[in-house]
Formats: structure tokens, sequence, C-alpha cells
């Protein structure tokens, strides 16, 4: 389950859950974003709920959270940009350098090869936690 929370105006909203590590996570924080992204050109509406799922998904195969962790999401939209950002305990990562060319077949690490082609800026935090964060210009 999640404790949402929304606020908005007519020129910014925002999201804020709290997620249980579980499979239904991903689904969840797609529906959270999608009423904040519904106004968005069709192509950044897609990305935006594309890089939330792979990002959840992404906490929940390698943060090692128990039962009683939670991942945070939240997604605020101005005039300008949608801004998500995914925060676990986890450990953290470095994030990958991009391979010698983008096609050669990797069994693993396309959550974030297509975080770095969808969004138009993204990064990581990993000062308490992990937190990684997309925007997405409108």
């Amino acid at each position: 389950m999640t404790d949402p929370s929304r606020q908005s105006t007519a020129a910014h909203a925002t999201v804020a859950i709290r997620l249980r590590p579980e499979p239904t996570a991903p689904a969840i924080a797609r529906r959270a974003v999608n009423e904040l992204a519904a106004s968005a050109p069709l192509e950044t509406r897609n990305a935006v709920e594309l890089v939330v799922s792979e990002l959840v998904t992404n906490s929940l195969k390698h943060a090692e959270l128990g039962a009683e962790d939670r991942i945070g999401l939240v997604a605020n939209r101005s005039r300008a940009l949608i801004r998500v950002e995914v925060k676990d305990p986890g450990p953290g990562f470095e994030p990958p350098r991009p391979g010698p060319h983008p096609l050669i077949l990797r069994p693993s690490g396309w959550g974030l090869y297509l975080v770095g082609r969808l969004a138009d800026r993204w990064g990581v935090d990993i000062s308490t936690g992990t937190r990684v964060w997309s925007e997405f210009d409108l």
C-alpha cells in the first residue's frame, strides 16, 4: 500500500507516496504519476511512467529492502518540467558508464539505460540511502 500525498495549483503539482517493497509497487508508482503527467505530450507521459516503473523496480531488485522499509516517490510538475525522485534506504551505486555501443547485447542494466535515454537529465545521490532523480522538459 501507499501513504499518498497530493498537492496541486494551476502551475504546479506534487505527488509524494511511500511504497511497500512488493511486486505491485511499480504499477502503483505509474498510476501515481499518471495524473500529474496527464496534460503533458504523450511521448513525455509515456517516458515519465516508464522511468518511474524502472526506478521503483531497481529499488525492489537491488536495495535489499526488508518488509518494514519503504520506497519513496516524489514527483513535481511545474510549467517547465516534470521531476521524479525515487528514494530507498539501499546501499547506493555508481551510475554506469555508457558502453562502447548501445546495441551490444547485455544481460541486465537496461533500466538505467532507458532512464538515460528517456529523461532529459538524471542523476544519483547516495548521501543518505539511494535517491535517483530524473527530469523531463515540457
